[in-house]
């Protein structure tokens, strides 16, 4: 039983590394990281740190869209560029559960990442309640690279699955500044600490509640559907 656990947490951790110098993705990591540095010093020195809005954006939702499209849009093309793809369905079992825990390290690693940069801007910059920050954060993130890995599959490229990605990013964007979306659960980019003065704070966390409920079904979907088209493997060889 010991050995089982020692052997499993082992391979984990293996296959953790293994992402994390997947491509260029610890160098996204670096950058990110001397972001949330830079941006807490200058508020430090500048004693006039950022409002709590924009920390949400800039100090967490940016860095970690970047850093999950980005091994998202590897994690496909590194195994096809390094003719290892087809190994992962031959593994005894499922090729599905291959797959689902391939990607599920990946989500435990940028959730362990957002939770660092969380715990940054709450220490450095502004107190928040940190499971809400990291809650909101990572389910855009998690539809984020659930919608990349769809188009990755699809188009047996995960550099072509990332330029779809960042243009539907980009519409909802657009759309999330018109105003009768703004502040509805309709918005995909809805700042959880920037609630309406005039707005109940019951009505608020109803809002907050169906958005995030409807952001992490339809990235379940996208998942599932991009697992679907993997019976069709042999393009990929």
């Amino acid at each position: 039983m010991v050995k089982t656990i020692l052997y499993n947490s082992y391979f984990l951790f293996s296959q953790i590394r293994r992402v994390l110098f997947l491509g260029k993705f610890y160098i996204f990591l670096i950058i990110a990281l001397l972001w949330e540095a830079a941006v807490s010093i200058i508020g430090y020195v500048s004693k006039d740190p950022m409002p709590l809005g924009a920390v949400f954006y800039t100090m967490n939702l940016i860095p970690m869209l970047i850093l999950g499209l980005y091994l998202s849009m590897t994690c496909v093309s590194f195994e096809k560029e390094n003719r290892t793809i087809e190994t992962l369905f031959t593994i005894p079992g499922s090729p599905y559960k291959v797959w689902l825990y391939k990607l599920s390290v990946q989500f435990i690693i940028l959730l362990l990442v957002l939770i660092l940069i969380a715990g940054i801007s709450f220490f450095f910059v502004q107190d928040f309640p940190i499971e809400v920050m990291v809650i909101n954060v990572f389910i855009l993130v998690f539809f984020t690279a659930n919608i990349n890995f769809f188009f990755s599959i699809i188009f047996k490229s995960g550099y072509t699955g990332g330029l779809i990605t960042v243009f539907i990013l980009v519409i909802l964007m657009i759309f999330s500044q018109i105003d009768p979306i703004r502040n509805t659960s309709w918005n995909f980019y809805i700042n959880p600490f920037s609630k309406p003065a005039n707005l109940d704070l019951l009505i608020w966390n109803e809002r907050l509640l169906y958005n995030k409920l409807g952001i992490a079904f339809f990235g379940s979907m996208f998942m599932y559907f991009g697992l679907s088209r993997l019976r069709n493997r042999e393009p990929f060889i």
